[in-house]
């Protein structure tokens, strides 16, 4: 049982050695008997080349570090897991969705009480990521019913969380530590249920 409804949890929310010791040290080659044919025996080995690295992802005046271009595409979250508080399992659902420049997110909720009280909050947010792994947000159109009513989030509204990213698997961990637990979505087909919504919708003449 938590001790504070969703709205307030939502809220609050191999370096190479020297070659020249080596060479000092080298025994000095035998005479040659007359006659005798030298034979190479250096074989000119060459070390493979290191790949050259990513260039950064530059789109307008946002710019994004090669290695952090697997948070681009959309994501489910699975768990919230809080820093205080007992989040009853299947409660809270989300998707956010990284693009170049813009950043997605609608987060779903729904209360334990008696007469249960649909939650959400959604919004459009420009974002960065620092060389500290850090995720920095900021709201360009943003909406919640956290508060008593309905509420428009001001431009700009700051917020951080850090990053762990791997492979299909993304964690971000505000300040307070609750961390929001998300998996990777990938392009589906179209859902046949929607295909046979539509059909029912048209009516038998197509209309």
């Amino acid at each position: 049982m938590m001790t504070k409804p969703i709205t307030a949890i939502l809220a609050a929310t191999c370096l190479a050695l020297p070659l020249w010791p080596l060479l000092q040290g080298a025994p000095a080659s035998p005479p040659q008997t007359p006659g005798e044919v030298e034979v190479q025996t250096d074989v000119d080995e060459q070390t493979p080349a290191e790949p050259e690295p990513k260039p950064d992802l530059k789109v307008g005046d946002w710019t994004l570090a090669a290695k952090w271009e697997g948070l681009l595409g959309a994501w489910q979250m699975m768990e919230l897991v809080h820093s205080s508080e007992i989040v009853p399992p299947g409660s809270i659902r989300g998707i956010v969705t990284f693009q170049a420049g813009f950043m997605n997110m609608i987060i779903h909720a729904q209360t334990v009480d008696d007469e249960p009280e649909p939650l959400g909050q959604a919004g459009t947010y420009r974002w960065q990521m620092t060389p500290e792994g850090i995720l920095q947000t900021a709201t360009m159109m943003g909406h919640s019913n956290f508060g008593d009513e309905f509420e428009w989030e001001p431009p700009n509204v700051p917020r951080e969380f850090r990053v762990e990213l791997k492979g299909n698997d993304l964690t971000l961990t505000r300040p307070d530590l609750s961390r929001l637990i998300f998996r990777r979505v990938t392009p589906g087909k179209y859902p046949e249920s929607a295909l046979r919504r539509i059909d029912e919708l048209r009516g038998p003449n197509g209309e």
